[in-house]
């Protein structure tokens, strides 16, 4: 296993970050850096059962003031590429392994109990996942599974966010990052 990978791109008020292990992937924007408010999205890898978890995505949802304002986009569209990243770069796998399932279930944790804001909630949140590409075994409902093969996931790169970052960043623009802890000295000169 070859040790986690870290990648990251800062522009402005946006620093985004995506860490592979093993097992996970995690891609943490901060919308409105240096501040510490962040929007993390969590996707297991299952490789040997050939699929990828979306575990969560929290931090933009319902009275974060965050919400609708395109970070959810972004953070996906960087999220289709982080996999395909993980299959051709990390794995050096072929195109071919493209087809891996993604599968996720949507959740009503936070959500508003009062109408009309808790059923416009899961409608919003279930319109987010269906303009990627994503299939749900049940529309209709606040809580369900949803699918696709990550060869048919669209990018959903329409606009900007509400800091002025566009909704698609090229993986390629980020830069690696190493594990090796940086040691400071006490004329705040650093040390790799």
């Amino acid at each position: 296993m070859k040790d986690k990978v870290h990648l990251e791109w800062v522009n402005g008020k946006t620093k985004i970050t995506i860490s592979f292990s093993e097992q996970m992937l995690f891609i943490r924007l901060y919308c409105n850096y240096p501040s510490n408010k962040v929007i993390e999205l969590s996707i297991s890898k299952c490789i040997l059962d050939e699929y990828f978890r979306i575990i969560n995505l929290v931090g933009n949802g319902f009275n974060s003031g965050v919400q609708c304002q395109g970070f959810g986009k972004l953070i996906f569209n960087i999220a289709i590429q982080a996999m395909r990243y993980h299959l051709e770069e990390i794995k050096g796998l072929p195109p071919a392994s493209m087809s891996i399932r993604v599968t996720g279930e949507t959740s009503s944790y936070n959500d508003p109990e009062d109408e009309p804001d808790k059923t416009n909630c899961w409608k919003r949140r279930n319109a987010f996942w269906q303009s990627f590409g994503f299939v749900f075994d049940d529309p209709k409902s606040p809580r369900s599974h949803f699918r696709c093969e990550l060869d048919k996931l669209n990018y959903n790169n329409r606009g900007v966010t509400g800091n002025g970052t566009p909704t698609f960043i090229d993986i390629h623009e980020f830069q690696v990052k190493d594990d090796k802890p940086t040691l400071s000295h006490p004329d705040n000169a650093s040390l790799s």
